[in-house]
């Protein structure tokens, strides 16, 4: 159906997916109402006027049947994705970044210290995700266990060597890649190293 309809959004989206969507239709009767639905959101809830829906996907929105005033709920799940560099992308070829939704994290010294270089993520790596409402105005950042190449176990003097690497384990904080290089000067990367 075509015709007027006031929108209003509210979200805090990323940090907080969920996000509301109140519709007023300037209109009697029934109405076909769409929205998009991203790409990296692969599980997701939709609740209509407080009851569970499931919309027909069409071309990538969520399509609704409704009437009259309604209160849309869109609660995305948004697990932490571990991204895989292209092997053609030479400096980054082996190695992977952290995705959360639509935000790319990275690696600072100041949460993770010097060389950033010497991190592993494990193949079996869980994190948490953990609100700093006092860090730069707020963020969301990532918490996870990592390896790192233990530097006592190389010889100062050795800039080769045929001797298996040792590993220690460490805990690693990743933050937003747009939040970086705003508490102190630095290391930052986003890519690492992956076992």
């Amino acid at each position: 159906k075509e015709g007027k309809l006031q929108l209003r959004v509210s979200a805090d989206y990323p940090r907080n997916p969920a996000v509301g969507m109140t519709l007023h239709p300037a209109f009697s009767g029934a109405y076909r109402y769409g929205f998009r639905i991203p790409g990296y959101c692969s599980a997701y809830r939709i609740l209509v006027n407080g009851v569970r829906q499931d919309p027909v996907l069409e071309n990538g929105y969520a399509v609704l049947s409704l009437e009259g005033d309604c209160e849309i709920r869109f609660e995305p799940e948004l697990p932490v994705r571990v991204m895989r560099a292209s092997p053609l992308v030479r400096a980054d070829a082996g190695k992977v970044c952290l995705m959360r939704g639509p935000v790319v994290y990275c690696l600072e010294e100041a949460d993770n210290g010097k060389n950033l270089q010497t991190l592993f993520l494990p193949k079996d790596a869980r994190f948490t995700v953990k609100d700093l409402p006092g860090t730069l105005g707020g963020i969301t950042a990532l918490e996870g266990s990592v390896l790192r190449l233990d530097p006592e176990a190389w010889d100062p003097e050795e800039l080769y060597s045929d001797r298996e690497p040792s590993f220690s384990p460490a805990e690693a904080r990743w933050i937003p890649y747009y939040a970086w290089a705003n508490r102190s000067e630095g290391e930052m990367t986003v890519w690492m190293h992956a076992l």
